[in-house]
């Protein structure tokens, strides 16, 4: 069990994720918890996930460069 603040405006967490209010720690320490004891951890990239991440991200990073550059 798990005891903690979870009110909006009390010890707020800004992530990327976020919407609206900021999430406090409490819910970051549970899904911690959930995850470990659920034994759903993070797997890493097989060996060649990193060549398909760059073949494929590439062309989105380009288009994102050319995006920014063409607005100004």
């Amino acid at each position: 069990m798990l005891v903690g603040v979870t009110a909006p405006g009390i010890d707020g967490l800004i992530t990327p994720f976020d919407c609206a209010p900021p999430k406090g720690d409490m819910s970051v320490h549970t899904t911690m918890t959930s995850n470990v004891l659920q034994s759903n951890f993070f797997h890493p990239f097989p060996p060649g996930g990193w060549v398909m991440l760059f073949l494929l991200g590439r062309p989105g990073l380009y288009w994102a460069i050319a995006v920014v550059l063409l607005d100004n």
